[in-house]
């Protein structure tokens, strides 16, 4: 007998056993309510669950599951084949720019790309051959192929490596300086369930474990973040942007949205936002 959800993924180990995906604590709250689920690798279209979640951690989803949506009467995310930050970004600068303040270069792909640069070593044995080539022959090859975030503090910094590289693009570091703290807002969301927080940190990367306050972000979902959110076709995520001269500017999209047990413990707008969203999860497989 069919359960009652089935969970896309490119590969379950990576989901089942990971407990950083906020789907973790969503899954809780359906075993606790004593609603099942399944995780699926492949579209076979048979014993399909009345509803779906497409949660691949790729930023272009696999041509297998772009029919996915066909299939069931509804489908969370099952839209969403792209998240390249080249679709959406606002701030991205040309070589031969004339902006004067500091960048930052990133990957075109969520988190550096590593789910990229794991998905395609285990692709096939072909694959794997090739990935043990490389890393034998060039070093640092990980690195290469997936840079770390860099803040340069002029354009004339950015490294020729960064130019000729495809997979990288270079932004406006939109705080517009290098001073501490940095304020970041992140929108989250489950269909109409909405919730926007704003965080500050010590840290020009915004790195989680640097936050010094959380808080839940009064107003309206800009326009800007909104219109993204659409064009990409994302019924469950976060995106995350600055506030520049009261305009929203994008810099992150995620349809595989993570967090910590600490942030959980030690900020009850977070605790309150994951307690909504496992109510949400639970309406939408009982229908």
């Amino acid at each position: 007998m069919p359960e009652n959800l089935d969970i896309y993924v490119d590969r379950i180990e990576t989901v089942a056993d990971s407990d950083h995906y906020v789907l973790s604590r969503l899954l809780k709250g359906l075993d606790d309510s004593g609603l099942s689920y399944r995780f699926r690798e492949s579209v076979d279209g048979r014993d399909l669950a009345p509803r779906a979640f497409v949660h691949i951690d790729l930023t272009e989803l696999p041509q297998r599951f772009h029919q996915i949506d066909k299939l069931y009467p509804q489908v969370i995310n099952g839209q969403a084949v792209s998240i390249d930050r080249r679709r959406y970004s606002r701030a991205m600068l040309e070589r031969g720019s004339d902006y004067a303040g500091p960048v930052i270069s990133k990957s075109i792909y969520n988190h550096r790309g590593v789910p990229e640069f794991n998905y395609q070593r285990r692709r096939n044995l072909s694959a794997r051959v090739g990935h043990l080539f490389n890393k034998l022959i060039k070093p640092h090859y990980k690195q290469l192929r997936c840079p770390h975030y860099e803040v340069h503090e002029t354009l004339a910094a950015v490294p020729d490596s960064v130019w000729t590289n495809p997979e990288q693009i270079v932004e406006r570091f939109l705080p517009g300086s290098l001073e501490l703290p940095i304020e970041k807002h992140r929108y989250n969301f489950f269909y109409d369930y909405e919730f926007t927080t704003r965080s500050t940190f010590e840290s020009l990367l915004c790195n989680p474990d640097k936050v010094v306050e959380v808080d839940e972000a009064e107003g309206r979902v800009p326009d800007e973040v909104r219109n993204v959110r659409e064009m990409l076709h994302l019924d469950y995520g976060s995106i995350d942007y600055f506030m520049v001269d009261d305009k929203a500017y994008v810099i992150d999209a995620n349809k595989t949205t993570t967090t910590g047990d600490s942030w959980i413990d030690a900020y009850p707008v977070i605790a309150e936002y994951m307690r909504c969203m496992q109510q949400k999860m639970i309406e939408f497989v009982k229908g």
